[in-house]
């Protein structure tokens, strides 16, 4: 005859969702920055000599290629991750069965 049902369950394994979420929405935000940033950079290194100056004109063609564009990254990321949550695309967020 069975016994009484156990009063021991198991408890639910632990989930990160909040961080993972986080990490998706940055990891996005600067993929974004960096296709912003790409093409001012590409045509630089095409024209320059490596060397110490190099470094500090990259460094300010990039900061000019990002300025006014930063919500727009911003949005990006935040559009992207929503979407990915949605659909439950992103790895590590998908809905177990």
């Amino acid at each position: 005859m069975p016994g009484p049902p156990s009063s021991h369950r198991r408890p639910p394994p632990f989930r990160p969702i909040f961080s993972l979420i986080l990490v998706y929405f940055f990891g996005f935000f600067f993929l974004f920055c960096l296709l912003l940033i790409a093409p001012a950079l590409l045509s630089l290194s095409g024209r320059t000599d490596p060397g110490p100056e190099l470094q500090a004109q990259a460094q300010q063609v990039a900061h000019e290629a990002i300025r006014g564009r930063l919500p727009l990254a911003f949005l990006a990321a935040l559009v992207t991750t929503g979407l990915g949550l949605y659909t439950r695309r992103l790895p590590g967020l998908r809905e177990r069965r």
